[in-house]
């Protein structure tokens, strides 16, 4: 892992990074989000090139908002495989209108890295930024129905399910769709991500 990697880290894992979204990242995430293979497992539908230019550029304005190494309410971050320091994913953090001191968490890993565990670790990472970083009480997260290993990730990095939720599918479709929840009691009982799946330190500085 790169020096440069690590300082700039939200997050640094055994094998990921999570660091905020720059302007190199978009050719990596157009590859991820304009892949069906991800995008069937999504809320949205496939995006183009000019879609995901607009999301890199909102999510770098949010990142210089929040200022350097820190986790704004709302995040978009780049998973980086830290041996190739190839973007191989994009995590969210959205956080709750409702209720403050909630946040929703989301990961999407491209298909030449799948079967490897990077989801799970990545989702533990994201829990870690919310409840370390951004010292928040719950973490959310959804999927759709037929998500299978996205279901199976989430409970892999410590996330229980807690009923259903319905929200809107790509195409306007109204559905239900299972809700995990991770709350800081969890959090530490599973010891708040110093062990499993994202055994990991303290990005520099932080």
């Amino acid at each position: 892992m790169s020096q440069d990697l690590i300082t700039e880290a939200l997050r640094a894992t055994t094998r990921l990074v999570l660091r905020p979204i720059r302007v190199e990242d978009v050719d990596a995430l157009f590859a991820l989000f304009s892949d069906y293979r991800v995008v069937r497992h999504r809320r949205h539908g496939l995006l183009n090139r000019e879609q995901v230019r607009d999301l890199v550029g909102r999510a770098v304005q949010g990142s210089e908002k929040a200022g350097s190494g820190l986790a704004p309410k709302d995040a978009t971050l780049a998973i980086v495989h830290a041996r190739s320091g190839r973007t191989v994913g994009c995590g969210t953090l959205v956080g709750s209108r409702a209720q403050e001191s909630a946040c929703e968490a989301d990961v999407a890993i491209h298909p030449d890295w799948w079967g490897l565990g990077l989801g799970a670790e990545a989702l533990s990472g994201l829990a870690w930024i919310a409840f370390e970083l951004r010292a928040l009480d719950e973490v959310r997260a959804i999927r759709l129905p037929r998500d299978v290993a996205g279901h199976r990730a989430l409970v892999h990095a410590g996330f229980e399910r807690a009923g259903t939720t319905v929200r809107t599918a790509s195409g306007g479709v109204r559905m239900e769709m299972p809700h995990y929840l991770m709350d800081r009691a969890a959090w530490e009982q599973i010891g708040g991500g110093r062990s499993g799946p994202c055994t990991a330190q303290r990005s520099r500085g932080r």
